[in-house]
């Protein structure tokens, strides 16, 4: 007779209970781990609290915290001194990490200030970047939109190819942006107050007939790469900007600017770097013109631009400063065209006696109110 062996029950509910337990032990440990993550996250919402409640710059009103962002933000607007520098530094302080995002990376209550205010994202400075142009243009498109209606700050530059290891035969190694950034930079044109770009990058696209022009531009920054690295089919920009009626500040490196159309009667203050004679078309129209300055360019009789002996000469009545960084040719050619009356300062580079006597010529031709006279 065999013994058949009964089912514990008992043992079975004991382990069953115990295993219950343990899963709503585990539950409850789950629930205090959430909680301390919780009151983690609120002790530092607590912190920043305290820190903006102590920190003396925290207890200052929104209205003075947004002019002290706007004096980080903007301490690109640098009057135009003759120097491409300052391009350099914009485009190495913003490119990178932009002062509005190191403005909102402080705390809640300075990112909820700064990307609030229209006015601290009128700057934009962006150089594009083939592998990072969809981000770009998203970001550009973002920013235009938080700026608001303010008027916009714009400086663009573009990678080159052959420091990215591109095509070294490549024939502009230069990124050209696709058309849809274009299209958005253009479609704030009429907010534009500053434009600086390089001649290449084909906004002139939309500047087609009956197109209207950037009405607020008051200062306007075209260049072209170096001499090796050209597309002649690039070498002038087509833009028809006689509707800019505020445009005073022009500074143009291209090689060629016979398509580009201004009122330089209006311009105050002229930064120019042109080889070819032709260019000097606007001289008889400079009227309102208070800095001229003229570097590393080449004309002379190569050129075909002769000295002036016509007797008469284009009048700058409002002249101020005039600084000629050229050949002693160009320096001696340029001077026998001008008569500035008012002027106070010049500045010569490359001295040479060849260009003396139209110097001197120049000063007879003028008045003595000059006050400061640099030879470099």
């Amino acid at each position: 007779m065999e013994l058949v062996e009964k089912p514990n029950h008992s043992r079975d509910w004991k382990i069953a209970a115990i295993q219950k337990k343990l899963t709503a032990a585990t539950q409850k440990i789950l629930v205090a781990k959430q909680h301390v993550v919780d009151l983690e996250e609120q002790a530092g919402r607590i912190k920043e609290d305290l820190n903006f409640l102590s920190a003396p710059i925290m207890c200052l009103p929104p209205e003075i915290l947004i002019e002290i962002f706007l004096l980080q933000v903007l301490c690109g607007d640098r009057p135009m001194d003759g120097s491409m520098d300052d391009m350099d530094d914009m485009e190495s302080f913003c490119s990178q990490y932009p002062p509005q995002f190191r403005i909102g990376a402080v705390c809640r209550t300075w990112r909820r200030i700064a990307w609030g205010t229209s006015r601290i994202w009128r700057t934009i400075a962006i150089t594009f970047c083939s592998t990072r142009i969809e981000t770009q243009n998203q970001l550009l498109q973002e920013w235009i939109q938080r700026s608001g209606s303010s008027l916009l700050d714009i400086y663009l530059f573009s990678e080159d190819l052959k420091l990215a290891g591109g095509d070294p035969m490549y024939r502009v190694p230069f990124y050209q942006p696709p058309r849809e950034t274009c299209t958005a930079i253009c479609a704030a044109k009429d907010r534009w107050r500053t434009l600086h770009s390089p001649g290449f990058i084909h906004l002139h696209d939309h500047f087609v007939a009956g197109c209207v022009p950037p009405t607020s531009l008051h200062e306007l920054c075209l260049s072209s790469p170096d001499g090796e690295c050209y597309d002649l089919d690039n070498i002038t920009v087509p833009w028809d900007l006689r509707g800019s009626l505020h445009l005073k500040k022009l500074d143009l490196r291209m090689i060629n600017i016979t398509e580009l159309k201004i009122n330089w009667k209006t311009i105050t203050h002229l930064n120019i770097w042109i080889c070819f004679s032709e260019n000097l078309h606007f001289m008889k129209e400079l009227s309102a013109l208070e800095s001229f300055v003229v570097t590393n360019m080449q004309l002379g009789a190569d050129e075909g631009l002769p000295f002036n002996d016509t007797g008469a000469f284009s009048t700058l009545p409002n002249l101020t400063l005039l600084s000629l960084d050229a050949d002693c040719e160009t320096v001696g050619c340029l001077l026998s065209y001008l008569t500035a009356p008012k002027l106070k300062d010049l500045k010569l580079s490359r001295p040479s006696i060849r260009w003396t006597q139209s110097v001197i010529q120049f000063f007879e031709r003028s008045s003595y109110s000059l006050t400061e006279w640099n030879i470099l």
